[in-house]
């Protein structure tokens, strides 16, 4: 199994993003609110690497805190995901450490796992992690087609 390891801000929204949308708070409901959080454009570009890896989801966003895998399902489904379904397969845990030690720890209780990347624009991942398996998104731009063609290239070797 392959399996993409994904942060939400700064991967799926940016400051580019926001700029161009010049998103407003509003009084809606937490649901639609983070729709608003959710750059159509990084999520197709998500959605391509998921087709050309054959990769599944698993969420190491500090979302996991505020959300579900199945309310991002069906916000990335509203939002214009390509397929019928999202393959969201867990969240890392929350150890009040480094992400790189709570992507340890999944891998640790998931050892059917041939293959992984990281997206995410935060570098506390571990040496190996980041020399091997790490794509450095930015929070200033984003998930990009640069990114998901380095992210393809580490999954399908």
């Amino acid at each position: 199994m392959k399996v993409i390891f994904l942060d939400m801000d700064g991967v799926i929204n940016s400051i580019a993003y926001w700029k161009q949308r010049n998103v407003v708070a509003s009084h809606r409901s937490v649901f639609d609110r983070h729709l608003d959080e959710i750059d159509p454009v990084a999520l197709s570009r998500l959605n391509t690497l998921v087709e050309k890896s054959d990769a599944k989801l698993v969420l190491s966003s500090s979302w996991r805190e505020t959300h579900s895998c199945k309310e991002i399902e069906l916000m990335f489904l509203e939002i214009g995901w390509r397929q019928t379904t999202v393959p969201f397969i867990g969240a890392t845990p929350y150890l009040r450490g480094k992400r790189g030690e709570e992507v340890d720890h999944w891998l640790e209780r998931n050892t059917s796992v041939k293959q992984y990347v990281i997206l995410d624009d935060d570098s506390d991942f571990t040496s190996e992690q980041k020399e091997s398996h790490f794509v450095h998104t930015s929070w200033e731009t984003g998930l990009l087609d640069e990114h998901v063609e380095k992210a393809i290239q580490i999954l399908n070797t």
